[in-house]
């Protein structure tokens, strides 16, 4: 299972690669993804071309939010799996990493990944019916390879969801 949802992140990943909008434009922080990043990477996280997609891996519904915005000269990419998506909140700490309920990357151009290690999310609104909207908050630490620490505050989305 893992497998395959590695392999729809790498999808969304080379989708999305070529799709940016600069975080100096403005922004709807009422819509999209949004939030805060310290630490080995700075600045404000605001793509309102990000996307909601739910699909079924291994029998298993996948809600896989994306969002792709230039960050301090570079494309970044966020890409957010939640695992039997509900109304209701998750917890990021890796404690299954066969089975996690949420698990969260941040690709930077320079080639590093960032994976998530602990916080929460928290779904507010959730529906499959089509034209629906999928909404939530989240905070969570991500690490590199090297554990050099990525913070993300503040994180909201707001997005129209698709399913398939």
């Amino acid at each position: 299972m893992f497998r395959n949802l590695l392999l729809s992140c790498v999808a969304c990943l080379m989708l999305f690669v070529s799709c940016s909008e600069d975080s100096t434009s403005p922004v709807d922080l009422a819509n999209g993804l949004n939030f805060t990043m310290t630490g080995a990477l700075s600045g404000k996280f605001a793509s309102t071309t990000a996307t909601a997609v739910t699909t079924t891996v291994d029998d298993k519904q996948v809600l896989v939010l994306t969002g792709t915005v230039v960050l301090n000269g570079k494309n970044t990419q966020v890409i957010i799996s939640v695992f039997s998506p509900a109304k209701k909140t998750y917890d990021l700490t890796i404690q299954n990493v066969d089975d996690p309920p949420v698990f969260c990357t941040v690709n930077v151009q320079d080639g590093t990944t960032y994976l998530s290690a602990t916080g929460t999310l928290k779904i507010t609104e959730y529906s499959t019916s089509l034209g629906s909207k999928v909404k939530g908050t989240f905070s969570f630490n991500l690490l590199d390879t090297g554990l050099n620490e990525l913070k993300v505050t503040n994180g909201t989305f707001n997005l129209l969801h698709l399913t398939y």
